[in-house]
């Protein structure tokens, strides 16, 4: 559109101007996207003291999503795939680190070989690893998924290497472009995005 066009479409909105306009649309989009905000917007809501029931009813609606989207016969693949890997390559970034963190813990408690690659840098991590086929790897990406998550799924595709990615919905482009796709929701009704559901599938 030329910018005479939007200024009109602006106007007509009820902005004077389109710098206005475009305040309050950031104004809007950080308040529901990111975790500060989130948390800020619901502090002056007026709500605050039913914190614990929302959150909580948020956790079982995500749990109840989860259970839904499972599919047995693709979770006792993935286990095999997993019991049968070489090794196991586990990422993600920030957020889903904790989930990272979980699924650790049991490879390590199982005696599987694994490697785990989180924070800024980990695509080039994971394709100077010793990754090759016969391993797996394990991509954890929600909502916004990272670039250099989708890389290092890309790689692995390339390289015959197996790819299994725990996500939030099955219409993300990371749950696409994956060998096998676990889904459980994250949505948070207070600050981040809540990892409840995906510990439950974790575990």
């Amino acid at each position: 559109l030329s910018p005479t066009s939007i200024t009109r479409i602006v106007q007509k909105l009820g902005y004077q101007k389109y710098s206005d306009f475009k305040k309050e649309i950031e104004l809007l989009y950080r308040e529901q996207i990111t975790p500060k905000d989130m948390f800020d917007n619901f502090l002056n809501s007026g709500i605050k003291s039913e914190v614990i029931q929302q959150s909580i009813q948020q956790d079982y609606e995500n749990l109840r999503a989860m259970e839904d989207n499972l599919d047995e016969d693709t979770l006792k693949a993935v286990a095999e795939k997993i019991a049968k890997a070489d090794k196991v390559f586990i990422i993600g970034m920030f957020g889903s680190e904790i989930v990272v963190k979980s699924l650790e813990f049991y490879c390590w408690r199982l005696g599987k070989e694994h490697e785990c690659f989180t924070g800024i840098g980990l695509s080039k991590k994971f394709i100077f690893s010793d990754a090759e086929p016969g391993d797996v790897l394990i991509a954890i990406s929600n909502q916004r998924i990272l670039k250099e998550i989708m890389e290092s799924v890309e790689f692995a595709n390339e390289n015959g290497i197996m790819t299994i990615t725990i996500t939030d919905n099955f219409t993300n482009p990371l749950a696409n472009k994956a060998d096998y796709a676990l889904v459980a929701p994250v949505k948070g009704k207070v600050f981040d995005y809540t990892h409840t559901a995906t510990l439950a599938l974790v575990d």
